[in-house]
């Protein structure tokens, strides 16, 4: 019998699935202006959103938070955005309800002032439950924009992988080749990754870099990340050091996407040492036939020590005004039960 290359995906009971320590799925995506400071919340600039949606870009999944709502930000800094969710997902063992969210607040000023951004990620269900905190002081810093803190890593701000299936519960386990060390170990160990972000943009190059220290832990990260636009092609790579307790190493994530009219797709290569030596290809593609409706297929393939496994999903979902969604997807893989997800939600 194959070792499963995905043992740390969340299960209905949310005991182990695939192999790779869960990340978060949702990560706050915006853009700064070092003429007139963040424009939505902190983060990288070519991205927002993360459900399928009704046009690429702030409508799209894209990023993370997307969609109908747009966030809200005031004239004078002060900013909300983020993704709630209710879930059901079924297999033929067992099924359970999972509530999901993931929520950025905080003061972003024009001009480089002194801001504050915050953040929440977390799910809760019945057999178990997660939270990450997120909290840092920001000010302007030569072309960029600095935070000090806790804040979220860089890395899971430059890719743009839609959840696999449509469940945001079971992609905090799958999404984790394209995903941060830190994200996952602030998530499912509840720790606190203190430290430093700086983000800056030249032209159609946005650049970030972020350190760690998890509280408590003799644990550390960096990250840095690199995203370039080129028209309809956006491409993205990153980098993460991970040292500490268990392997330490690097993680390398490279990849692109790219939209044409009513078609959107993305490749990213994964290599990671932490938490274990794993090579990956993630790929998907979104067709929106109309203006409400989008339909997403996705594959992860992962080898570890020889042994190799298969993920794949196929989701659709009806974008409400305002806001709100309704989703549905099936998730089925090498060894796995297959799985079904039914969900409804509200980008803000």
């Amino acid at each position: 019998m194959m070792t499963p290359i995905f043992r740390y995906a969340p299960t209905l009971s949310a005991a182990a699935l695939l192999a790779i320590a869960a990340p978060l799925a949702a990560q706050q995506i915006t853009g700064y202006d070092p003429a007139t400071g963040y424009q939505t919340a902190p983060g990288y600039g070519g991205y927002s959103g993360t459900s399928t949606g009704s046009s690429f870009g702030n409508d799209s999944y894209s990023g993370n938070y997307a969609g109908g709502g747009g966030g809200f930000t005031s004239p004078n800094g002060f900013y909300l955005r983020g993704l709630v969710e209710a879930e059901m997902l079924k297999n033929r063992k067992e099924d359970d309800s999972i509530f999901y969210g993931d929520i950025s607040f905080g003061y972003a000023p024009a001009g480089g002032g002194i801001g504050a951004d915050f953040g929440l990620v977390g799910y809760d269900s019945s057999a178990a439950d997660d939270l990450a905190v997120y909290a840092a002081l920001s000010f302007g810093l030569g072309d960029g924009r600095m935070q000090v803190g806790a804040p979220r890593a860089v890395l899971d701000d430059f890719m743009d992988i839609p959840p696999v299936g449509g469940s945001r519960f079971l992609d905090i386990g799958f999404g984790q080749p394209t995903s941060s060390f830190v994200s996952a170990y602030a998530l499912t160990d509840g720790k606190t990754p203190y430290g430093l972000r700086y983000d800056t943009s030249m032209g159609g190059l946005d650049l970030a870099g972020s350190v760690h220290q998890f509280g408590g832990d003799d644990v550390s990260a960096a990250d840095l990340a690199a995203a370039f636009e080129m028209g309809a092609v956006t491409l993205s790579a990153g980098t993460e050091y991970v040292d500490g307790e268990g392997p330490s190493g690097f993680n390398l994530i490279l990849g692109g996407k790219a939209e044409f009219g009513q078609m959107e797709g993305g490749l990213y290569y994964s290599s990671l040492q932490r938490p274990g030596d794993i090579e990956a290809w993630t790929a998907y593609g979104t067709w929106r036939p109309s203006q409400p409706i989008s339909v997403t297929g996705s594959v992860v393939s992962a080898r570890e020590s020889g042994d190799e496994a298969t993920l794949y999903g196929v989701s659709a979902e009806y974008s409400i005004p305002q806001g709100a969604y309704v989703q549905g997807g099936i998730l089925d893989g090498d060894g796995e039960p297959t799985t079904f997800d039914v969900s409804v939600g509200w980008k803000f």
